[in-house]
This record gives C-alpha cells, structure tokens and sequence, in this order.
C-alpha cells in the first residue's frame, strides 16, 4: 500500500509518513504548508483500496490534538473476564464437591483460570497507553486511536509518531495540544 499524494501547484509537504502496525493495518497522514491530508473514512479503507486521503485546507483546521484515551471499554472488558472466572470456578469447585470427586481434579481448572486471571487483569495495563489524535475542523472531528502499546517497541513508535505530528503541525503553523 503506497503513500501517494499529488501537492497542489505552490504547496510544499512538510511531513509525510506512513505508520504500520499488527495485522497489516496503515495509519498515514500528510501535512503541507497548505493543507492536511487525513485518511478516508473506514468504509473505504475496509474495501482493501489503496490509501484514500481527504485533503483538509490549513484554513479549515482549528487544532490538532493528542489527548490521552479513556479506557473504559477494556476496563469493562477485564471486570467481566474476572467476574466470569470466579463464576466457573465456583460452579466448578460445587460440581466436584456434589459428586465428591478429589480436590486434585480442581487443579488444571485453576491453572487455566490463573492465566485467564493473568490476562484480566493486564488488561487495563495495556490500555493505559493510548492515545487519540484528534483533528478539530470548523464543521467536524477527526479522530483516530493508536492501538495498545503491549510492547516496548510499540509504545516507543507511538511515542516517536506522537512526536513527528507535533513538530509537523508546529512547522504548517497548526496549533496544537497534548494532553497528559
């Protein structure tokens, strides 16, 4: 998937990048001294198309914006990873009581359950690294959430693109916010 945008006649490209991540999926973005080149909607993307930009005149852009994402789905997420193990778990341990089964049998249920616990609980760890770019417009937003930094590699690319954004927007005049 190449990153082709033609500038208009006059327009100089400050920042051109194309950030890739897991699973083959892209997050490109373009700034000019005239212009902000923003992926298309994901309805388009979805279709396996090349990389579709909408081109957003510097005139129309408020701000551009890094705020830090709220988690609340992954919180929700690991709250019922955790509440549903101990469900299985209990009606485990009550069906070997009933048929008075050994204890032992209990013990690669909850080898299992240990690792499902593992993971409900770094869950909300994972998640606490996001961010949204958010690309405020006179008439609408654009926003787009980096995936989960799970290792240090991706925590360290979302860190450097963060960063590469910033300095482009200062450089086209944009201004810009960034939240901790």
């Amino acid at each position: 998937m190449a990153l082709k945008v033609v500038p208009q006649p006059g327009e100089e490209v400050h920042f051109q990048r194309e950030y890739r991540f897991g699973r083959g999926r892209v997050f490109a973005i373009v700034i000019s001294n005239q212009a902000i080149y923003l992926p298309a909607p994901k309805s388009l993307a979805a279709l396996n198309l090349p990389l579709y930009f909408e081109r957003v005149p510097l005139q129309e852009v408020k701000e551009v914006r890094w705020v830090r994402s709220r988690p609340v789905l992954f919180y929700l997420l690991s709250s019922l990873i955790v509440v549903m193990l101990l469900v299985a778990i209990y009606l485990v341990a009550v069906g070997l009581v009933e048929v008075r089964e050994p204890w032992f049998l209990l013990l690669p249920a909850l080898l299992g359950a240990g690792y499902v616990l593992y993971i409900g609980l770094a869950i909300p760890f994972a998640a606490r690294g996001l961010r949204t770019l958010v690309v405020r417009m006179r008439d609408r937003e654009f926003r787009w959430t980096s995936p989960p930094p799970l290792t240090k590699a991706l925590r360290e690319q979302n860190a450097r693109m963060q960063e590469e954004i910033i300095e482009a927007c200062h450089r086209a005049g944009i201004p810009t916010v960034v939240e901790d």
